[in-house]
């Protein structure tokens, strides 16, 4: 089982994951908080989900009249639980 510090798997690639999404996804606004940043990436149910090896820890919400996956994260771009 990878504990993060191996390739292709982990809290590492996650971050990195997370990483490319934001400056590949149009819309995606990221908020700074005391405990991290909240991530929110603009879904639609017609089009795949986004970062979907993050599935269980999403939360569909709307931000700015806009249908959004938010995800929180620390610092290093690695999912809070």
């Amino acid at each position: 089982m990878p504990t993060g510090g191996e390739s292709g798997g982990g809290l590492e690639s996650i971050a990195a994951r997370l990483d490319c999404a934001l400056s590949l996804l149009s819309g995606a606004m990221v908020r700074e908080e005391k405990s991290g940043k909240l991530l929110a990436l603009p879904y639609r149910e017609s089009a795949p989900f986004p970062l979907a090896e993050l599935f269980c820890l999403a939360r569909i919400g709307t931000v700015g009249g806009r249908k959004c996956v938010i995800y929180r994260v620390n610092e290093k771009n690695s999912p809070i639980l």
